[in-house]
């Protein structure tokens, strides 16, 4: 028993070398594109020769903020999403459920096209995101039984930021994945950790 709760624990506070690796750069990207005080904080400006640390602050505090970053990234999604996509379905086009997860993708009111929005602004910012696909198993053993309880795929996103590892297994008859995630990003240097799967 102890073996396997160390395992489990081992697994759910584990770092990836790639997150490792990328932290720093992708929150750079981060404060990049929020821009504001949050660029501010992360002192990116170049500190001159011979220059005090009184000097830097006020030349940090009197720069400009205007938003690059994000009126780019902004634009060039607008230019994606002008149009309502085409989507084909194929044989789900007469599943019951297929208009509500276009409607309420994330179960929280998102439209699977603002969703999709979303995930593009944030590809844009760190170069990819993960989007989880998750249908809660409640013991249903029909489609009819589903469709009673309302229950359905939705989805969600994270960013690198969030995901501090990740596994997976393909077996003959279905995939699984651990993906480890912090919880709480108020002390960046040591992330609370949640495994979701």
């Amino acid at each position: 028993m102890n073996q396997t709760l160390t395992e489990q624990y081992l697994m759910v506070t584990s770092v990836t070398n790639i997150y490792t690796r990328n932290r720093d750069h992708w929150q750079f990207l981060l404060e990049a594109y929020s821009g504001g005080v949050e660029w501010q904080r992360g002192n990116h400006l170049t500190k001159y020769v011979n220059e005090t640390a009184l000097e830097y602050e006020a030349r940090l505090n009197n720069t400009h903020l205007e938003n690059h970053c994000r009126s780019v990234i902004s634009t060039y999604v607008s230019f994606l999403f002008r149009e309502e996509p085409d989507r084909e379905f194929g044989s789900m086009i007469t599943d019951p459920m297929l208009e509500e997860f276009l409607e309420d993708s994330d179960m929280d009111g998102r439209s699977f096209d603002s969703f999709m929005k979303e995930c593009a602004i944030w590809s844009s910012v760190f170069g990819h995101c993960w989007v989880l696909c998750v249908k809660p198993n409640v013991g249903a053993l029909t489609k009819g039984d589903e469709l009673a309880m309302s229950v359905r795929p939705y989805v969600n996103f994270v960013t690198p930021l969030t995901v501090t590892d990740w596994r997976w297994r393909r077996t003959s008859n279905h995939a699984s994945g651990c993906i480890t995630a912090a919880s709480s990003m108020t002390n960046p240097s040591r992330p609370a950790p949640r495994r979701l799967s």
